[in-house]
């Protein structure tokens, strides 16, 4: 009998869950009628949490096949989450309820109760918490900036989608990268996923001169200073010019202008997404 009501509790839980996470999807990914009703009901089911501090969790990519069978664990400040389709990061908002959403390739988005506006600490936790299921083998994970309530929910899943691109594109931010802290990436992330390379970068992203976009990458962050790029690539200044006069002759940029470095430094940054 005790473990039959057990069962029956537990059932009720995961179908609880389950529900959340529908009405999260909703909210994130509808057109705006869709998403008011979404948001609505949140409210009604989260009556206490849904008007605090939030943020936005997004794990990408997320195996969302037996989302259902294999509920996520409970965790600390974990209110909903759903498994979504990358195109949400689309402006509009919404991939609607097709195809694109079928793909086992999806992000994880995961609304997370904080505990302070300033503090994203919850967040981040769950997200490493997230990072360590079998479903994210070789994710990265973002945290968007903290928000009041859920209206501004659809913006704030961009901000993680964004900064979980950035964790996987640059080693630096660690696993779990936060939207405040990914610098141009915040404006690199809303190019489209996969777009063409710039047709004067092009041929430096060919893999026969992955070398010399190395180099380009460091001089540019470096901020064109040839001893402190020479010094982390290992390699001697004159060595460091003749790879630059190759970046050259290959892009047609003259890296002693600013608009051409402008250039060239975003477009390699950008090829990482």
């Amino acid at each position: 009998g005790a473990a039959a009501r057990i069962g029956a509790l537990l059932a009720a839980e995961a179908r609880a869950g389950r529900e959340l996470g529908e009405l999260l999807r909703e909210l994130l990914t509808s057109a705006p009628a869709g998403r008011d009703a979404a948001r609505d009901a949140l409210r009604g089911a989260l009556p206490e949490a849904a008007g605090g501090p939030l943020a936005l969790v997004a794990v990408t990519p997320w195996d969302r096949e037996d989302l259902d069978a294999a509920p996520l664990p409970s965790l600390p400040g974990l209110l909903a989450a759903c498994a979504v389709p990358e195109a949400a990061d689309r402006p509009d908002g919404g991939a609607g309820r097709g195809g694109a959403e079928q793909d086992a390739a999806a992000g994880l988005a995961a609304l997370v109760r904080l505990r302070s506006p300033a503090a994203l600490d919850p967040a981040r936790a769950v997200a490493e918490q997230l990072l360590r299921s079998p479903r994210a083998h070789g994710s990265g994970a973002g945290v968007s900036d903290p928000r009041r309530g859920l209206a501004d929910a659809p913006a704030a899943w961009r901000e993680a989608l964004a900064a979980a691109r950035a964790a996987r594109a640059e080693a630096r931010f660690g696993p779990v990268a936060e939207w405040g802290g990914v610098g141009p990436y915040r404006v690199l992330a809303g190019l489209p996923a996969g777009g063409a390379a710039d047709r004067v970068v092009r041929p430096l992203l060919e893999r026969s001169h992955t070398e010399l976009a190395r180099t380009a990458e460091v001089f540019l962050d470096c901020a064109g200073q040839a001893g402190r790029t020479a010094a982390q690539l290992g390699i001697h200044r004159q060595t460091l010019y003749y790879r630059l006069s190759k970046v050259e002759q290959l892009t047609g940029l003259d890296l002693d202008e600013g608009e051409d470095r402008l250039l060239l430094h975003m477009s390699l940054k950008a090829a990482r997404l």
